[in-house]
């Protein structure tokens, strides 16, 4: 009888820890949010951002100057909406370092007079196996373009049967960035 009552608490509190995590979150302050594939986001010159009103023409992923990115974080996240980040701030990078990987995780270092960071997030899914990563950030004119891919497991395959969050996190120096770009584009490949 005691083994019961375990495995039922065992299970109650593991259904109050997956409730728990599953809670919504809106977009961070400081930081523009862009949305998915071909989407753009004009920046005004107090940060904030306004939704491109032209339609976007379709644009390769080679266009343009090939910036090197620096890897921050990749693999899971505790952030579970699907969605993409332009960070130009310190404060706006903390809350978002905090929603990614928690209060207790170190922050890495980012100068932001000379570098912006870039996330993308693929959202909650129902197994591991799936993946999101950037695979380039070009400058096209003034318009930054950021290419990503995110890849599901095989039809078929064992995957741990735990919730993920897919995450890619990078900074880029904004001087090599020949200093500012007016608008910044995803790209899903």
């Amino acid at each position: 009888m005691k083994r019961i009552n375990a495995y039922s608490l065992n299970g109650l509190i593991l259904s109050w820890l997956i409730l728990s995590a599953c809670g919504s979150r809106s977009a961070l302050p400081g930081t523009k949010p862009v949305g998915q594939s071909s989407a753009s986001v004009s920046g005004n010159s107090t940060g904030q951002s306004t939704p491109s009103s032209s339609p976007s023409p379709q644009i390769s992923a080679d266009a343009g100057v090939n910036l090197s990115l620096n890897s921050l974080a990749s693999g899971n996240s505790r952030h579970k909406t699907a969605g993409t980040r332009l960070v130009e701030s310190q404060d706006a990078f903390e809350t978002l370092w905090q929603e990614h990987s928690g209060s207790s995780a170190i922050l890495p270092e980012v100068d932001f007079a000379t570098d912006t960071v870039v996330a993308v997030f693929a959202g909650q899914k129902p197994t591991g196996g799936y993946s999101i990563k950037i695979t380039s950030i070009r400058l096209n004119g003034g318009e930054l373009l950021v290419s990503y891919q995110e890849s599901e497991p095989a039809k078929g395959s064992l995957n741990s049967q735990v919730l993920t969050a897919p995450a890619h996190i990078v900074k880029i120096d904004k001087n090599k960035a020949n200093g500012d770009f007016n608008s910044v584009r995803f790209l899903k490949q």
